[in-house]
Protein backbone atom coordinates (compact mmCIF):
# COMPACT_ATOMS: atom_id res chain seq x y z
CA UNK A 1 0.00 0.00 0.00
CA UNK A 2 1.30 3.19 -1.09
CA UNK A 3 2.19 5.94 1.55
CA UNK A 4 -0.18 8.41 -0.21
CA UNK A 5 -3.37 5.62 0.74
CA UNK A 6 -1.89 5.13 4.49
CA UNK A 7 -2.55 8.80 4.64
CA UNK A 8 -5.58 9.17 3.27
CA UNK A 9 -6.59 6.58 5.48
CA UNK A 10 -5.55 7.88 8.91
CA UNK A 11 -7.11 11.15 7.83
CA UNK A 12 -10.34 9.55 7.39
CA UNK A 13 -9.76 7.89 10.58
CA UNK A 14 -9.17 11.02 12.85
CA UNK A 15 -12.00 13.15 11.16
CA UNK A 16 -14.32 10.18 11.96
CA UNK A 17 -12.94 10.33 15.20
CA UNK A 18 -13.09 14.12 15.23
CA UNK A 19 -16.79 13.67 14.15
CA UNK A 20 -17.57 11.22 16.75
CA UNK A 21 -16.56 13.50 19.25
CA UNK A 22 -17.81 16.71 18.11
CA UNK A 23 -21.27 14.64 18.12
CA UNK A 24 -21.02 13.57 21.48
CA UNK A 25 -20.48 17.15 22.70
CA UNK A 26 -23.36 18.26 20.60
CA UNK A 27 -25.68 15.75 21.80
CA UNK A 28 -24.87 16.46 25.86
CA UNK A 29 -25.66 20.12 25.56
CA UNK A 30 -28.88 19.28 23.41
CA UNK A 31 -32.08 19.88 25.81
CA UNK A 32 -34.13 17.07 25.09
CA UNK A 33 -35.60 16.59 28.85
CA UNK A 34 -38.62 17.98 30.00
CA UNK A 35 -36.39 19.13 33.08
CA UNK A 36 -33.85 20.82 30.71
CA UNK A 37 -36.02 22.81 28.80
CA UNK A 38 -37.76 24.71 31.86
CA UNK A 39 -35.15 26.92 32.39
CA UNK A 40 -33.01 26.17 29.05
CA UNK A 41 -30.20 24.45 30.58
CA UNK A 42 -29.22 21.64 32.25
CA UNK A 43 -30.54 20.52 35.57
CA UNK A 44 -30.21 17.65 38.00
CA UNK A 45 -33.79 17.40 40.57
CA UNK A 46 -32.53 16.96 44.09
CA UNK A 47 -34.59 16.42 47.31
CA UNK A 48 -37.50 15.12 46.57
CA UNK A 49 -40.45 16.06 48.85
CA UNK A 50 -43.26 14.27 48.38
CA UNK A 51 -46.83 17.17 48.77
CA UNK A 52 -50.35 15.16 47.23
CA UNK A 53 -51.21 11.86 46.88
CA UNK A 54 -54.04 11.22 44.32
CA UNK A 55 -57.28 10.06 45.48
CA UNK A 56 -60.05 8.60 43.26
CA UNK A 57 -60.28 8.43 39.77
CA UNK A 58 -60.31 11.90 38.90
CA UNK A 59 -57.37 14.44 40.72
CA UNK A 60 -55.64 17.26 40.54
CA UNK A 61 -52.47 16.59 42.64
CA UNK A 62 -49.12 18.78 43.65
CA UNK A 63 -47.50 15.62 43.39
CA UNK A 64 -43.55 16.44 44.65
CA UNK A 65 -41.33 18.94 44.49
CA UNK A 66 -37.46 19.08 44.16
CA UNK A 67 -34.58 21.58 43.80
CA UNK A 68 -33.06 22.67 40.77
CA UNK A 69 -29.64 22.72 40.39
CA UNK A 70 -27.30 23.89 37.58
CA UNK A 71 -24.23 22.83 36.21
CA UNK A 72 -22.47 23.80 38.77
CA UNK A 73 -24.22 22.58 41.49
CA UNK A 74 -25.86 25.89 42.32
CA UNK A 75 -29.64 25.51 43.43
CA UNK A 76 -31.48 27.80 41.15
CA UNK A 77 -35.13 27.09 41.36
CA UNK A 78 -37.87 24.65 42.52
CA UNK A 79 -39.81 22.03 40.64
CA UNK A 80 -43.09 20.81 41.08
CA UNK A 81 -44.57 17.41 39.47
CA UNK A 82 -48.21 17.97 39.21
CA UNK A 83 -50.78 15.64 37.77
CA UNK A 84 -54.52 15.77 36.56
CA UNK A 85 -56.68 12.88 35.56
CA UNK A 86 -59.83 13.96 34.24
CA UNK A 87 -62.76 11.89 32.32
CA UNK A 88 -61.76 12.85 28.52
CA UNK A 89 -61.53 9.88 26.38
CA UNK A 90 -58.60 9.64 24.05
CA UNK A 91 -57.99 7.31 21.11
CA UNK A 92 -54.61 6.57 20.86
CA UNK A 93 -53.99 4.74 24.63
CA UNK A 94 -55.95 2.27 26.77
CA UNK A 95 -55.88 4.28 29.46
CA UNK A 96 -59.50 4.80 31.43
CA UNK A 97 -58.95 8.56 31.67
CA UNK A 98 -57.16 11.44 30.29
CA UNK A 99 -54.07 11.93 31.89
CA UNK A 100 -51.64 15.40 32.42
CA UNK A 101 -47.86 15.58 33.85
CA UNK A 102 -46.18 18.68 34.02
CA UNK A 103 -43.26 20.33 35.69
CA UNK A 104 -44.55 23.68 37.03
CA UNK A 105 -40.53 24.89 37.65
CA UNK A 106 -40.62 28.85 39.74
CA UNK A 107 -37.41 30.73 39.58
CA UNK A 108 -37.22 34.29 40.95
CA UNK A 109 -41.23 34.09 41.98
CA UNK A 110 -41.73 33.61 38.28
CA UNK A 111 -43.62 30.35 36.62
CA UNK A 112 -42.32 28.16 33.85
CA UNK A 113 -43.63 24.87 32.88
CA UNK A 114 -42.77 21.96 30.27
CA UNK A 115 -45.20 19.13 29.66
CA UNK A 116 -44.49 15.93 30.55
CA UNK A 117 -47.12 13.59 29.11
CA UNK A 118 -50.17 14.91 27.34
CA UNK A 119 -52.65 12.07 27.17
CA UNK A 120 -56.28 13.96 26.16
CA UNK A 121 -58.39 13.87 22.90
CA UNK A 122 -55.64 13.62 20.44
CA UNK A 123 -57.46 16.63 18.31
CA UNK A 124 -57.25 18.65 21.00
CA UNK A 125 -53.25 18.20 22.41
CA UNK A 126 -52.01 20.95 19.59
CA UNK A 127 -54.19 23.84 21.40
CA UNK A 128 -53.89 22.84 24.48
CA UNK A 129 -49.97 22.68 24.49
CA UNK A 130 -49.92 26.21 22.69
CA UNK A 131 -52.00 27.66 25.88
CA UNK A 132 -49.34 26.18 28.05
CA UNK A 133 -46.32 27.11 26.02
CA UNK A 134 -47.88 30.79 25.25
CA UNK A 135 -49.56 31.53 29.01
CA UNK A 136 -47.25 29.93 31.67
CA UNK A 137 -43.55 30.99 30.62
CA UNK A 138 -42.12 33.51 33.06
CA UNK A 139 -45.49 34.58 34.53
CA UNK A 140 -45.60 36.52 37.79
CA UNK A 141 -48.44 36.74 39.96
CA UNK A 142 -50.33 39.36 38.13
CA UNK A 143 -49.80 37.60 34.40
CA UNK A 144 -51.34 33.97 36.05
CA UNK A 145 -54.47 35.72 37.26
CA UNK A 146 -54.94 37.16 33.70
CA UNK A 147 -54.33 34.12 31.91
CA UNK A 148 -57.93 33.48 30.21
CA UNK A 149 -59.54 30.08 30.32
CA UNK A 150 -59.49 28.49 26.76
CA UNK A 151 -61.48 26.13 24.51
CA UNK A 152 -58.98 23.73 22.77
CA UNK A 153 -62.23 22.33 20.65
CA UNK A 154 -60.09 22.46 17.00
CA UNK A 155 -61.84 25.19 15.12
CA UNK A 156 -63.54 22.38 12.49
CA UNK A 157 -65.91 21.95 15.62
CA UNK A 158 -66.49 25.06 17.36
CA UNK A 159 -69.52 25.87 15.23
CA UNK A 160 -71.22 22.33 16.57
CA UNK A 161 -70.73 23.86 19.87
CA UNK A 162 -68.22 21.70 21.35
CA UNK A 163 -66.11 22.82 24.17
CA UNK A 164 -63.07 21.24 25.75
CA UNK A 165 -62.18 23.87 28.98
CA UNK A 166 -62.12 21.13 31.59
CA UNK A 167 -58.55 20.61 30.65
CA UNK A 168 -57.18 23.93 30.42
CA UNK A 169 -59.09 24.86 33.35
CA UNK A 170 -57.82 22.39 35.65
CA UNK A 171 -54.38 23.01 34.20
CA UNK A 172 -54.46 27.26 34.55
CA UNK A 173 -56.22 26.18 38.40
CA UNK A 174 -53.43 23.96 39.25
CA UNK A 175 -50.70 26.10 38.05
CA UNK A 176 -51.97 29.19 40.21
CA UNK A 177 -52.01 26.41 43.33
CA UNK A 178 -48.77 25.59 42.83
CA UNK A 179 -47.28 29.41 42.51
CA UNK A 180 -49.40 29.86 46.06
CA UNK A 181 -48.55 27.14 47.85
CA UNK A 182 -44.45 27.84 46.81
CA UNK A 183 -45.06 31.10 48.26
CA UNK A 184 -47.05 29.92 51.04
CA UNK A 185 -50.59 31.41 50.26
CA UNK A 186 -53.60 29.47 51.98
CA UNK A 187 -56.71 30.68 50.50
CA UNK A 188 -60.11 30.29 53.03
CA UNK A 189 -63.07 31.06 51.42
CA UNK A 190 -64.42 30.41 54.60
CA UNK A 191 -62.34 33.44 55.68
CA UNK A 192 -63.67 35.64 52.84
CA UNK A 193 -67.25 35.28 53.61
CA UNK A 194 -67.43 35.05 57.49
CA UNK A 195 -64.62 36.97 58.07
CA UNK A 196 -60.90 36.24 59.77
CA UNK A 197 -61.75 34.37 62.86
CA UNK A 198 -64.86 32.69 62.53
CA UNK A 199 -65.10 29.64 63.81
CA UNK A 200 -67.37 25.77 62.73
CA UNK A 201 -68.43 23.79 65.24
CA UNK A 202 -70.01 20.72 64.91
CA UNK A 203 -73.83 20.01 65.59
CA UNK A 204 -73.47 16.71 67.89
CA UNK A 205 -77.12 16.50 68.60
CA UNK A 206 -77.88 16.31 64.69
CA UNK A 207 -79.39 13.20 63.51
CA UNK A 208 -78.52 12.37 60.36
CA UNK A 209 -81.73 12.05 58.14
CA UNK A 210 -81.58 10.98 54.74
CA UNK A 211 -78.86 12.22 52.26
CA UNK A 212 -77.61 14.78 54.80
CA UNK A 213 -75.20 13.31 57.42
CA UNK A 214 -74.06 16.39 59.21
CA UNK A 215 -74.66 19.96 60.67
CA UNK A 216 -72.06 22.38 61.63
CA UNK A 217 -72.70 26.35 62.95
CA UNK A 218 -70.62 28.88 62.47
CA UNK A 219 -69.95 31.56 64.30
CA UNK A 220 -68.31 34.92 63.34
CA UNK A 221 -65.35 36.65 65.37
CA UNK A 222 -67.93 37.94 68.24
CA UNK A 223 -69.01 34.47 68.44
CA UNK A 224 -72.51 35.56 66.69
CA UNK A 225 -74.09 32.60 64.55
CA UNK A 226 -74.07 33.48 61.06
CA UNK A 227 -75.03 30.18 59.10
CA UNK A 228 -75.58 26.33 59.25
CA UNK A 229 -73.97 24.74 57.03
CA UNK A 230 -75.30 20.62 56.16
CA UNK A 231 -73.22 18.62 54.22
CA UNK A 232 -75.05 15.81 52.20
CA UNK A 233 -73.84 12.85 49.71
CA UNK A 234 -74.31 10.54 47.19
CA UNK A 235 -73.41 8.62 44.93
CA UNK A 236 -74.25 8.19 40.77
CA UNK A 237 -72.65 6.16 37.39
CA UNK A 238 -69.74 8.18 37.65
CA UNK A 239 -68.56 7.94 41.50
CA UNK A 240 -69.34 10.21 44.68
CA UNK A 241 -70.62 13.03 44.95
CA UNK A 242 -70.23 15.39 48.60
CA UNK A 243 -71.14 18.64 49.39
CA UNK A 244 -71.31 21.49 52.73
CA UNK A 245 -73.52 24.07 52.02
CA UNK A 246 -73.80 27.16 54.13
CA UNK A 247 -77.28 28.73 54.89
CA UNK A 248 -77.84 31.73 56.67
CA UNK A 249 -80.87 32.34 58.72
CA UNK A 250 -82.96 33.44 56.09
CA UNK A 251 -82.68 30.46 54.21
CA UNK A 252 -80.37 32.01 51.57
CA UNK A 253 -77.31 29.66 50.29
CA UNK A 254 -74.06 31.92 51.20
CA UNK A 255 -71.52 29.26 50.49
CA UNK A 256 -71.22 26.23 48.89
CA UNK A 257 -68.31 23.51 47.98
CA UNK A 258 -67.83 20.44 46.86
CA UNK A 259 -66.31 18.16 49.85
CA UNK A 260 -65.89 15.04 47.31
CA UNK A 261 -66.19 15.24 44.15
CA UNK A 262 -64.76 11.61 42.60
CA UNK A 263 -66.53 11.97 39.20
CA UNK A 264 -64.90 11.15 35.43
CA UNK A 265 -65.77 14.20 34.01
CA UNK A 266 -66.79 17.62 34.06
CA UNK A 267 -65.16 18.74 37.36
CA UNK A 268 -64.60 22.33 36.73
CA UNK A 269 -68.09 22.42 34.96
CA UNK A 270 -69.62 20.95 38.68
CA UNK A 271 -67.95 23.29 40.51
CA UNK A 272 -68.97 26.47 38.34
CA UNK A 273 -72.42 24.72 38.35
CA UNK A 274 -72.66 24.78 42.22
CA UNK A 275 -71.44 28.39 42.87
CA UNK A 276 -74.46 29.22 40.81
CA UNK A 277 -76.31 28.18 43.53
CA UNK A 278 -74.86 31.11 46.16
CA UNK A 279 -77.12 34.00 46.26
CA UNK A 280 -79.92 31.80 45.95
CA UNK A 281 -82.59 30.65 48.16
CA UNK A 282 -82.03 27.40 49.41
CA UNK A 283 -85.88 25.86 48.35
CA UNK A 284 -84.70 27.39 44.76
CA UNK A 285 -82.84 24.60 43.21
CA UNK A 286 -82.55 26.35 39.72
CA UNK A 287 -79.33 28.54 39.77
CA UNK A 288 -79.39 32.00 38.41
CA UNK A 289 -78.24 30.54 35.41
CA UNK A 290 -77.87 27.57 32.74
CA UNK A 291 -76.26 24.43 33.58
CA UNK A 292 -73.52 24.07 31.29
CA UNK A 293 -73.49 20.75 29.30
CA UNK A 294 -71.31 17.88 29.93
CA UNK A 295 -71.20 17.27 34.05
CA UNK A 296 -75.18 16.02 33.28
CA UNK A 297 -75.25 12.86 36.39
CA UNK A 298 -73.26 15.02 38.02
CA UNK A 299 -75.75 17.84 38.07
CA UNK A 300 -78.50 15.64 39.01
CA UNK A 301 -76.89 14.61 41.95
CA UNK A 302 -75.89 18.05 43.07
CA UNK A 303 -79.53 18.78 42.58
CA UNK A 304 -80.67 15.81 44.90
CA UNK A 305 -78.58 17.24 47.60
CA UNK A 306 -79.67 20.54 47.82
CA UNK A 307 -83.17 19.37 48.09
CA UNK A 308 -82.27 17.03 50.50
CA UNK A 309 -80.56 20.13 52.80
CA UNK A 310 -83.58 21.42 51.88
CA UNK A 311 -85.81 19.35 53.06
CA UNK A 312 -83.51 18.91 56.37
CA UNK A 313 -83.23 22.84 56.96
CA UNK A 314 -87.26 23.25 56.11
CA UNK A 315 -88.10 20.83 59.11
CA UNK A 316 -85.92 22.49 61.33
CA UNK A 317 -87.28 26.04 60.60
Amino acid sequence: MSKENIKLIINAVLMILIGVVVAVQINAHVLREPKDLLFGEKITLDRKVNIEDASGSSYSIIDYKQLAKDADGKTIATVYTVKIRNGFAFSDSDKSYGYIELLVGIKDNEVYVQIVELAQTKAYNPKIQRYIYENFEGAGQSDLLRVPYFNAVPDADLESGATASTSTESIKALIIRTWEFHNGIVSDPYEEVFGAGYSIVADTTFTASGLVSAKDTIFDASSAEVATRYTAATTNEHGSVEVAVSVNASGEIVYAEFTVLDQTAGLSTSRSNLELYIGTMLSDVTPSGDLAGGATHTSDSMEELLQAIAVVWEGEN
